[in-house]
C-alpha cells in the first residue's frame, strides 16, 4: 500500500510519499501552519477486517516532505466532523470512539499540546459536517445518531 501521495500538476501525476508504515482511514486532514494534519482515523485490527480507532496525529511537513509524530487527540476517533481554526486549533465533533458505537463528545486539538475534551454534542453522531462560519462560530449538521436515526438538530459552536 502507499500511505500517502503528492499530486504534481505540472506531470499530472501522483508520487508516492515516504510515510509511517501504518494503515489509516476515516482520519481528519487540514492544513495547520504550514504543515498537514492528519488526525485519528482507524486502522485495520490483527484480522484485517475490524476498524480500530486512533488518538494519534501525525503532521506532514511539505517543504522536507515528512511525517512527524504530534501529541494524541483526547480520545480515539474515527469519522469525526472537524474544523481548523484560524488559531491553528482544530475542533473535533462526534464520530466513533469504539466500533460500532457512535460519541456525542468533541474535543478542541492543539498541534503543542494535544487533544482537550470541549462542550459534547447533544448525543452520538458520525458522518455529519462542521462548518466555521463567518462570524467564528461553528456549524454541526446532520449526520447519524443511535440505531442509524438521522439527527435533525443544528449545533452551533461559540
Amino acid at each position: 500500500y502507499v500511505f500517502a501521495e503528492i499530486f504534481d500538476p505540472a506531470t499530472e501525476r501522483f508520487e508516492p510519499l515516504a510515510g509511517p508504515n501504518e494503515v489509516r482511514a476515516s482520519h481528519a486532514a487540514h492544513l495547520v501552519g504550514g504543515r498537514v494534519l492528519l488526525l485519528g482515523g482507524e486502522r485495520p485490527d490483527a484480522d484485517g477486517v475490524t476498524p480500530i480507532p486512533l488518538a494519534s496525529v501525525l503532521g506532514f511537513d511539505p517543504t522536507s516532505g515528512t511525517f512527524a509524530t504530534l501529541p494524541e487527540l483526547a480520545a480515539p476517533r474515527t469519522w469525526a466532523a472537524s474544523v481548523a481554526l484560524p488559531s491553528g486549533a482544530v475542533l473535533l465533533h462526534g464520530g466513533q470512539r469504539q466500533v460500532p458505537e457512535y460519541t456525542a463528545s468533541a474535543e478542541r486539538y492543539e498541534p503543542a499540546t494535544g487533544g482537550h475534551p470541549i462542550a459534547s454534542l447533544d448525543g452520538p453522531r458520525a458522518l455529519h459536517s462542521a462548518t466555521r462560519l463567518a462570524d467564528g462560530r461553528v456549524l454541526v449538521l446532520g449526520g447519524e445518531g443511535l440505531g442509524g436515526a438521522y439527527c435533525s438538530s443544528a449545533l452551533l459552536y461559540e
